[in-house]
């Protein structure tokens, strides 16, 4: 187990675990947003057409399943970071444990990490399911407000230092609880 207060070199490769935690996860969320905003720069440069065929009869139908799929998805994707950060899933728990254990980092680093990591994900797909929209031949209104959500999601699920020392004070004070039953 790593000492809180005791050892200040635990304490300085503990804050140097964190820092480089948070800088990997850092970029992996600010390559999410670049690839949002690329696809959003890339169809805005390809222009939308308003094509002189028929219009695309399944178009309506798309719209609304991948509409209520993305407020869905971003929906599940909040409740399901809060639930992984709050310790509710006990074999996420031990698994990222024994993780932790084989990476010799603190364990709530791994959980922290694993809890978050899916979550951020989701909004990417809600910008895929514009493109999708796009090609099906929707209109700017329509793939812009998938990008938009796309977007306020992945703020939303931007990592955060300070939920991660919260989420070590809980952990801590968890494996405590446990240790005592």
């Amino acid at each position: 187990m790593i000492q809180f207060a005791d050892d200040p070199v635990a304490e300085d490769q503990e804050a140097t675990n964190i820092d480089n935690e948070m800088r990997s996860l850092w970029l992996i969320w600010a390559v999410e947003m670049a690839i949002v905003v690329c696809l959003s720069l890339v169809l805005y440069m390809i222009g939308f057409k308003v094509a002189e065929t028929k219009a695309n009869p399944i178009l309506p139908a798309m719209q609304i399943i991948l509409g209520i799929i993305s407020v869905f998805s971003l929906v599940f994707a909040y409740r399901l970071r809060k639930a992984y950060l709050t310790g509710r899933f006990k074999q996420h728990n031990d698994i990222a444990a024994q993780v932790a254990a084989l990476r010799k980092v603190a364990p709530y680093i791994t959980k922290y990490r694993s809890g978050i990591f899916y979550p951020m994900l989701t909004p990417v797909a809600v910008a895929i399911y514009g493109l999708i929209l796009f090609v099906l031949g929707a209109g700017p209104v329509i793939v812009y407000a998938f990008l938009a959500a796309s977007v306020i999601g992945l703020i939303q699920q931007r990592p955060n230092r300070e939920e991660m020392m919260k989420f070590r004070t809980e952990d801590h004070r968890r494996q405590i609880t446990e240790e005592s039953i």
